[in-house]
């Protein structure tokens, strides 16, 4: 997974699509935030540069809301670029639960399928060790915005 997450900011860059560059914010989250804050929240779209976030109750609205700003340094340092400007924060303890929920099927199953548009941009990746491992961070991140999503 490692792996994974290095070879994603170098993507930005190449692969252009709102769809891709959203999939892998999404995908830089977790490493962004760390595990103890991931398992509280989940990165649910990405409009132009502003990155709505799901978070459980009020108080972790105020407290993610204090901490905005680190968080969005943080997360554009592993990004290697400025993808996002602004985080929304939106509570909604169900997103969470699915997003935590996919991620341990993901881990345990493993899933692969991506949109056409995303399909298409990975077609692009010469490198096939790079290719498949961005479709299977794509796939899992499509995953959790379409569950963050119902």
């Amino acid at each position: 997974m490692r792996a994974i997450l290095q070879t994603l900011p170098g993507l930005i860059g190449e692969l252009r699509g709102s769809e891709v560059r959203e999939a892998i914010v999404l995908a830089m989250w977790p490493s962004a935030v760390g595990e103890p804050l991931r398992e509280i929240s989940a990165p649910i779209r990405l409009e132009d540069k502003l990155l709505f976030v799901a978070v459980p109750s009020r108080e972790w609205k105020r407290e993610f809301g204090q901490h905005a700003g680190s968080i969005v340094y943080k997360l554009n340092a592993a990004l290697k670029t400025s993808v996002v400007e602004r985080l929304e924060f939106v509570i909604d303890a169900g997103a969470i639960h699915n997003s935590n929920v996919k991620v341990t099927r993901r881990r345990s199953e493993g899933s692969t399928i991506v949109s056409k548009d995303v399909a298409a941009a990975a077609s692009e990746i010469k490198d096939l060790e790079l290719r498949t491992n961005f479709l299977k961070a794509a796939a899992a991140c499509m995953e959790r915005r379409d569950a963050g999503a119902k």
